[in-house]
């Protein structure tokens, strides 16, 4: 009955309570036993046998607490918010001028935030959209013992390891490589422009599933080192 009346507040205490609780029920019936006669070890076990499952009790006592607590826990934080709630428009209500710049700078931080997530969401979350079946594309990493360095784990191999792991791989639907950008000059004296150049094999495009806006991408009969030709 003292249960029905008292809980902790705090999710740690729940064990130790309810332990408490049941040593001194046993206690209690340890000593009426006692006081029939029966002898202290006999009449432990009497109060055992007569309470029950202990370790049942126990578990089911405790998520009892538990979701009693969380209804406490949650009925407190929705009494506190509506309280916070009608203070801050009491106090909105009797100052105009506050209201006004409090709703504004809310406002700009808002938009701000949300134009924020927006660019990071499309830059670092979200795939291209020309890209097909974003989830299903995988980095490849190599762990190799190189000389000198020991074991290092990258995802930058030599161009053997690359090929090889290509035409063998058995659990990909293909598998292809590239290396990064970096800028060159194409045309001549001042005609010369930066474009953006890189490395990659042949089916590099078609595991994205991406097409090009002019000309073609080369393909495996042209992706042959060292005389593979140019594709325009």
């Amino acid at each position: 009955m003292r249960r029905l009346f008292s809980l902790p507040s705090s999710a740690r205490r729940l064990g130790d309570e309810i332990d408490a609780e049941i040593a001194h029920h046993l206690d209690a019936r340890a000593r009426e036993f006692i006081e029939r006669g029966l002898s202290p070890d006999d009449a432990r076990a009497e109060a055992l046998r007569r309470f029950g499952d202990v370790p049942g009790a126990r578990r089911r006592l405790r998520r009892l607490d538990r979701e009693r607590l969380n209804r406490e826990r949650v009925t407190e934080w929705l009494a506190s918010a509506w309280f916070d709630l009608r203070l801050a428009v009491r106090a909105l209500r009797h100052q105009p001028a506050l209201s006004a710049s409090v709703i504004v700078v809310l406002a700009l931080g808002l938009g701000a935030t949300t134009a924020m997530f927006g660019i990071v969401d499309r830059l670092w979350f979200r795939a291209p959209d020309h890209v097909r079946h974003a989830d299903r594309l995988s980095r490849i990493y190599v762990n190799e013992v190189m000389p000198m360095l020991g074991e290092m784990t990258q995802a930058r191999t030599s161009y053997v390891y690359a090929t090889a792991l290509g035409e063998r791989a058995r659990s990909f639907d293909g598998v292809a490589a590239y290396t990064g950008t970096w800028q060159w000059t194409m045309g001549d004296g001042d005609g010369g422009a930066p474009i953006n150049l890189g490395q990659l094999s042949w089916n590099f495009f078609p595991i994205l599933g991406v097409r090009p806006e002019l000309g073609r991408f080369f393909t495996r009969d042209e992706d042959v080192p060292p005389n593979g030709a140019h594709a325009i």
